[in-house]
């Protein structure tokens, strides 16, 4: 299998984490993807909404951490 190469990064785990949406792909797991060495996601779906266990602040709900 070729490289895959995004810029100057190479991917050594051909994984791509998809968005799940409402607090479910946000740092935490992407950066546990990435740390895999495949490609996390981050979805903006319900970022900042009251659902959000952070509460609506969307720079807050990105990290998503208790």
């Amino acid at each position: 299998m070729e490289k895959f190469q995004i810029g100057n990064l190479t991917v050594r785990t051909p994984i791509i984490q998809g968005g799940m949406g409402v607090c479910v792909s946000l740092s935490g797991l992407a950066s546990a993807v990435a740390n895999e060495g495949g490609i996390g996601v981050i979805s903006a779906v319900g970022i900042g909404s009251g659902t959000n266990p952070v509460g609506v602040n969307p720079i807050r709900a990105i990290d998503c951490s208790p």
